[in-house]
């Protein structure tokens, strides 16, 4: 290392035993006074490419399972809470304890045969060391050279690869011309069925798959809901905001009905796959909603009274 990594002091060291060392870096992580050593290395090599992975299954019987475990909850232990982070502490607690019976992490064999035919493990390394980057770059700057010249390697991998991948199956076909056509008219994606199918809708028991009678159902839904919402808040709540006094010099905030949670959770929030450092996928909170409105409201509404919200945890993920 020729850079301080701790104040003006030079106090860490970096041991390999590899001559492809394509440089180090020290970012400031502004977390602790020692700053963060990043080591870059030109090596390509995916021999030691890991064999499992380790996910979770959402299944719909297993998230069946988790609302059955959420609905059965009292969340008295939140109530009783009169402090914003300790009611969500043991919110938190709660959650993550049946997140992690039905959705336990499991051991994967992982396939490098993909069904993309030119998409092989060097491919697969360079696609992760490229998303790795972009994460990294994200917290750190420094790292945004780096992360552009992996994608641009990337890039240039990804088109030679197939390039290559194509000509020979052309060439080692006993009929190039037809195996080009082929090759052509799969990846235009000309043997596709591009027929339009009807929507089949439950109207009154009875399904349909009639155009009109589909289009005048979702028109009615969406004339209604707006009705359907104000009508769903307790008429008690209602009175009690309209006569909440206002000031040009003060912020009010209206306490929330689970409703409302259970609305936000449903529909505002974007129903994807992908998980954050918590392992918690979106589409599993509103898959839950019902379930879990009557604690978040809670929180919300305690957030409201007492002016302390809950502490924002910043979490780093390492990943090997």
């Amino acid at each position: 290392m020729n850079f301080p990594t701790r104040g003006e002091y030079l106090l860490d060291h970096f041991y390999t035993n590899s001559y492809a060392v394509d440089g180090c870096i020290v970012v400031d992580n502004f977390i602790s006074d020692h700053k963060t050593i990043l080591y870059k290395s030109n090596l390509n090599s995916v021999e030691n490419a890991p064999a499992f992975i380790k996910k979770r299954i959402f299944s719909s019987n297993s998230i069946s399972n988790f609302k059955d475990y959420l609905r059965d909850e009292d969340w008295i232990d939140v109530f009783d809470c009169v402090d914003t982070d300790g009611s969500m502490e043991v919110f938190l607690r709660i959650f993550n304890y049946y997140f992690e019976i039905c959705f336990p992490k499991k051991r994967f064999k992982l396939d490098y045969n993909s069904k993309v035919k030119w998409i092989d493990p060097e491919i697969t390394a360079s696609s992760e060391r490229v998303n790795n980057l972009r994460v990294l770059s994200r917290t750190y700057p420094p790292l945004v050279p780096y992360f552009k010249a992996a994608k641009q390697n990337h890039n240039t991998l990804l088109a030679n690869k197939q390039k290559t991948y194509y000509q020979n199956k052309i060439s080692q076909s006993p009929n190039p011309t037809r195996e080009a056509w082929n090759l052509i008219n799969s990846e235009s994606g000309k043997f596709i069925s591009r027929r339009t199918k009807n929507i089949e809708l439950s109207i009154n028991n009875s399904v349909t798959k009639d155009p009109q009678q589909v289009a005048d159902a979702f028109n009615l839904y969406f004339k209604n809901a707006p009705i359907n919402t104000v009508n769903d808040i307790p008429r008690q709540l209602r009175k009690a905001v309209g006569s909440l006094s206002t000031s040009k010099d003060s912020l009010f905030l209206s306490p929330m009905s689970k409703f409302e949670v259970q609305s936000i959770l449903s529909t505002k929030i974007k129903a994807k796959k992908s998980c954050g450092p918590d392992d918690i996928p979106s589409f599993l909170l509103g898959n839950v909603a019902s379930e879990i409105s009557n604690p978040l409201t809670y929180l919300i509404n305690l957030s409201f009274a007492s002016g302390n919200f809950v502490v924002i945890t910043v979490f780093i993920t390492f990943i090997e």
